[in-house]
């Protein structure tokens, strides 16, 4: 679970340092920077896999991803982040982050660094989930500092690529040019599991994706991602078990394979009528994808969660986080969530069910702002008027200028105006 992020120059998030919980909800007005969150939650996932320099440039290049500044302004480009315990995914710590430079229009890395504490993999196949088990007797110490091009710290695990790491690009870092290397694969598989989604149900229709390893993050793939999950009994039943509560009139699921693309069949339970995915509603559609990503067995270590109330009704929402409260707080493979949101329902959902969790688990709520300081710890006062029900959260947090509107309506409240 990442326990602090600290950005600085990421698109519209000009600077921030925030500690988050179990469970996140990011509320603030338009164009504050949730998008950005979860433009940023892609970024960072793609560097082990892609590299810094292919990420940049397929995400529109270096003007599209660091913040705009004023003529004469300094480069800042900073991202860095701490997490705790996972032991299912073979974490004890780690502290990981780079900076950027530029010169002469091509971008650097000033700095990385590394500090992280690892289990030792265990011999022998991974299990069903996909993932290698780990042994947390067995810790494995992995620390890397690098200014430039010049190497300033190795552990002993690491001073076998000593030779390869003096070679290293200055636009390339450790997580992607020696990431499958000994145990530094169980950090970038780690920070490659990120995922941020905003599933729109009409893409998913269409059926356009065709890989099934992973839903992609508009859902495109629904189809495809939904076969392989339901072949999985257990999880088959999980997902129809919590379908069936705010949609109680789905009896069944299965695939149909046609010559030219394959799609979904839902049955229903009181008149037998069967219906293919395109005659379902856009929440059912919706709310099936949500439900799968949580119920896999290994599901991302952190997920972001793009406005979740779309299309769905009151009921379902609280459904949904009830499951995203469980999959966050279980012990084995727990999922850190995000949630952007204008809705005061998943704000009062998150609200509440923070009150009934248990001491070592939280929630946290933070507001986005056109601010040199992009995210912020939401003030006491702001989740007063949110837990009070006084208007949607958009709505007293106007271009990120928190103000003194909530405390006004509390005030208006508690004097019965």
């Amino acid at each position: 679970m990442i326990t602090k992020l600290i950005v600085q120059g990421f698109k519209g998030l000009r600077e921030f340092n925030i500690q988050p919980g179990h469970v996140n909800l990011v509320i603030g007005a338009n164009g504050t920077g949730k998008s950005n969150l979860a433009e940023l939650v892609r970024f960072i996932a793609r560097l082990p896999r892609d590299g810094l320099k292919y990420t940049m440039n397929d995400m529109g290049g270096e003007n599209a991803i660091r913040t705009r500044q004023g003529t004469g302004a300094p480069f800042k480009f900073h991202v860095e982040f701490e997490a705790t315990q996972d032991a299912a995914r073979g974490i004890e710590s780690i502290v990981y982050g780079f900076e950027l430079t530029q010169s002469k229009g091509d971008l650097r890395v000033s700095r990385e660094w590394l500090r992280a504490v690892v289990y030792k993999r265990k011999a022998g196949r991974p299990k069903a989930q996909d993932y290698p088990l780990f042994d947390a007797q067995l810790p494995v110490e992995l620390t890397y500092e690098r200014s430039g091009e010049r190497i300033n710290h190795l552990s002993e695990d690491l001073k076998r690529l000593e030779p390869d790491f003096a070679n290293i690009e200055t636009d390339a870092l450790i997580l992607s040019a020696f990431g499958q290397a000994g145990e530094l694969k169980t950090i970038t598989d780690f920070v490659g599991s990120w995922r941020a989604y905003n599933i729109d149900a009409a893409l998913a229709k269409l059926v356009l994706g065709r890989g099934d390893i992973e839903l992609s993050a508009n859902g495109d793939n629904l189809v495809p991602f939904l076969i392989r999950v339901l072949g999985d009994p257990s999880i088959r039943q999980s997902l129809l078990t919590q379908l069936r509560e705010p949609v109680p009139y789905i009896r069944d699921i299965r695939p149909e394979f046609g010559p030219a693309f394959h799609t979904l069949k839902f049955s229903e339970a009181d008149s037998g009528n069967e219906f293919q995915l395109s005659d379902m509603s856009d929440g059912t559609v919706r709310l099936l994808g949500l439900f799968a990503i949580f119920l896999q067995k290994a599901p991302p270590a952190v997920i972001l969660l793009e406005e979740p109330e779309n299309a769905l009704h009151r009921y379902a929402i609280s459904r949904l986080l009830e499951l995203v409260y469980h999959v966050a707080t279980r012990e084995k493979f727990p999922s850190q969530v995000f949630l952007t949101s204008h809705s005061p329902v998943v704000a009062d959902e998150v609200l509440r069910a923070d009150k009934l969790l248990d001491k070592q688990f939280k929630s946290c709520c933070f507001i986005s702002q056109r601010d040199k300081i992009s995210i912020v710890a939401a003030p006491t006062k702001t989740i007063q008027a949110i837990a009070n029900n006084i208007g949607r959260p958009s709505e007293y947090l106007r271009d990120g200028d928190m103000g003194d509107d909530p405390l006004r309506l509390l005030n208006t409240q508690q004097n019965g105006e």
